[in-house]
């Protein structure tokens, strides 16, 4: 989601367009921008993992301590997994509702075919994992 939206504003285009027609873009971009800020609530630029980490006031911590009290701040790992599991499930759902299963069927095509080196927050997260996790989250 987080690609397809960032390359959608820059160029305005869909990249590995799943089927969605000149009609519908606005619906779709809308659709994934409302499942993405669902997905992504606890550690986007504006969650308040986000929102500590770059507070000027913690400036005196150092970048390990600010990192892992703003860790902290997620919610318990099993609830993040079910959050994301909840909202996947309402995405794929309201997408076969209002797209049709056809644009369901591409996209998840196209999500086997796809590769990411990003990693959602996890409890198995070292040091480094963490703040770079953080980093490119909130930076």
């Amino acid at each position: 989601m987080h690609s397809t939206l960032r390359t959608f504003r820059e160029t305005g285009r869909l990249v590995n367009n799943p089927g969605v027609d000149g009609s519908d873009l606005e619906a779709f971009i809308e659709l994934l921008d409302f499942y993405y800020d669902q997905f992504s609530s606890g550690f986007n630029s504006d969650s308040a993992m986000c929102r500590f980490y770059r507070d000027p006031d913690n400036g005196r911590m150092t970048i390990e301590e600010r990192a892992e009290i703003s860790f902290s701040l997620l919610r318990e790992l099993p609830d993040r997994i079910e959050r994301y599991i909840t909202v996947d499930e309402d995405f794929q759902n309201e997408l076969a509702d209002e797209f049709g299963t056809f644009l369901l069927d591409n996209i998840n095509q196209i999500k086997i075919a796809s590769l990411s080196n990003q990693q959602l927050p996890s409890s198995e997260f070292d040091e480094a994992a963490v703040i770079s996790f953080i980093d490119s989250a909130c930076i």
